[in-house]
């Protein structure tokens, strides 16, 4: 349950945030979400902890007892970043081969070698909505897209809650975004090891169904 800076392969860096239980990954990547908004909004904190984030979930589902081990309804996980007042969040579940253009339209791709101006044009963080293949779900947090020039594929770097890392997961224009659950191969860590991670020499396949992106900005 702690902080890591992990740079990826396109040597941005990335705060991850490790979950602190079992079924609180949508706690954890909300707890993202805050930071990545607030990081550089003078007057605004930055941190938030899980149990404040469960405690305004918990004002929208009435059968919510423990949602660190419950889990939370990744639909109205909107709502609760709307009460943390960065701006106005929106919840979509369109068909898995339409989420990849939503996501270039909210989250614009970055330009291998283009530098600062990336960070300048960049937009805001999505949360992802990951359904195994009937074994459950996940929620992780995308803050950044790469483009290669001359190549159709994108490269989405996505906050993993479960390890604490960033996976580099390749997708394109009108097919479904598949997701490997499994421990990150590269990526430099700094901050020590989760308390949580993938199984070694495991992997679960899953595909991003439902998206939460700020629809106006703070």
């Amino acid at each position: 349950m702690s902080w890591f800076t992990r740079i990826d392969r396109f040597s941005d860096t990335h705060l991850c945030y490790s979950q602190e239980d079992t079924d609180s990954c949508g706690l954890a990547s909300t707890k993202m979400i805050v930071f990545k908004m607030n990081k550089l909004r003078p007057g605004h904190d930055a941190t938030t902890t899980e149990k404040n984030v469960e405690n305004i979930y918990k004002r929208y589902d009435s059968t919510a007892v423990n949602v660190g081990k419950e889990g939370v309804f990744f639909h109205m996980m909107h709502k609760v970043l709307n009460d943390l007042n960065i701006g106005t969040w929106k919840h979509a579940k369109p068909a898995t081969t339409d989420i990849p253009a939503l996501l270039l339209d909210k989250l614009k791709p970055d330009l291998l070698g283009a530098g600062l101006a990336n960070t300048v044009m960049r937009g805001t963080p999505i949360m992802l909505n990951i359904v195994w293949g009937g074994t459950g779900q996940h929620a992780v947090v995308l803050d950044t897209i790469t483009k290669i020039p001359l190549a159709n594929t994108y490269y989405a770097a996505i906050c993993d809650p479960a390890d604490g890392d960033v996976h580099i997961t390749p997708f394109e224009k009108g097919a479904a975004i598949k997701y490997k659950g499994q421990r990150v191969t590269w990526s430099i860590n700094f901050g020590g090891s989760a308390d949580h991670n993938y199984g070694k020499g495991v992997g679960s396949d899953g595909v991003i169904n439902q998206i939460i992106y700020c629809e106006t900005p703070p």
